[in-house]
């Protein structure tokens, strides 16, 4: 595969995974918890920079999110051979009640968010990948946390 589509593929894959139930944050849905944390510091946008490992506004509790997909990013390019140095810029940012994409008919569970990942290659290549949903602010009243074994 060429590197311009290995790096769609690493794009399109972590979009899925970042916005899947799986997710978490301490037995958390990682996007509720995110939007709990930007209600927090009177934002609508979080953003994670994978490469430096930093979540603005900064926050440690969930320095694990930022941890974790770094490495996903950083596995993934490594599975397809590319050296290190290949990707130069990978970042995430959340918009939380933000409109645009949303499907309106699926609006009972909350409200909508949108996830764009951009990643740019040492060659200049950039790719942004963006995925919508809805979710509300994490309230450990509702949720049910998932226990590891």
């Amino acid at each position: 595969m060429r590197p311009r589509g290995i790096l769609k593929d690493i794009a399109y894959g972590f979009c899925n995974t970042f916005n899947s139930r799986n997710n978490d944050v301490d037995g958390y849905w990682g996007i509720g918890v995110l939007y709990l944390h930007a209600i927090e510091h009177n934002t609508q946008v979080v953003c994670i920079d994978l490469l430096r490992r930093t979540i603005s506004p900064k926050s440690n509790r969930l320095q694990i999110l930022a941890n974790t997909y770094a490495n996903y990013i950083s596995n993934r390019a490594n599975q397809y051979g590319l050296p290190n140095d290949w990707i130069t810029a990978a970042t995430v940012m959340l918009r939380f009640n933000c409109t645009e994409g949303a499907q309106p008919y699926r609006s009972a569970c909350g409200d909508p968010y949108v996830i764009e990942m951009s990643f740019q290659a040492k060659t200049g290549f950039q790719h942004t990948n963006q995925k919508t949903g809805y979710c509300r602010p994490h309230n450990p009243k509702r949720e049910r946390r998932r226990w590891n074994d």
